[in-house]
């Protein structure tokens, strides 16, 4: 993967979060994704996540404001 296309689906994450946008948030994951709240919380797989997406987003939870301050990119760690 090159830096640009990382970067893309990156801000497009973000994106997907801020409008509620599930087709846009599973589209950037891989099918064995996985993430890790700030709360300890950790999701594994598309399908878990489009789940916890899907139930964080209803009724009056929203992400306000989300911004990338800077991006850090190792192409090394990728191919190995």
């Amino acid at each position: 993967m090159e830096k640009e296309t990382a970067k893309e689906l990156i801000e497009k994450y973000v994106k997907a979060w801020k409008e509620k946008d599930l087709k846009m948030f599973l589209d950037v994951l891989h099918d064995h994704a996985e993430v890790r709240e700030c709360t300890g919380a950790v999701y594994y797989g598309k399908k878990t996540l489009g789940k916890w997406f899907t139930i964080w987003n209803k009724g009056t939870n929203r992400v306000i404001n989300w911004e990338i301050n800077s991006f850090g990119f190792d192409k090394k760690k990728l191919v190995a």
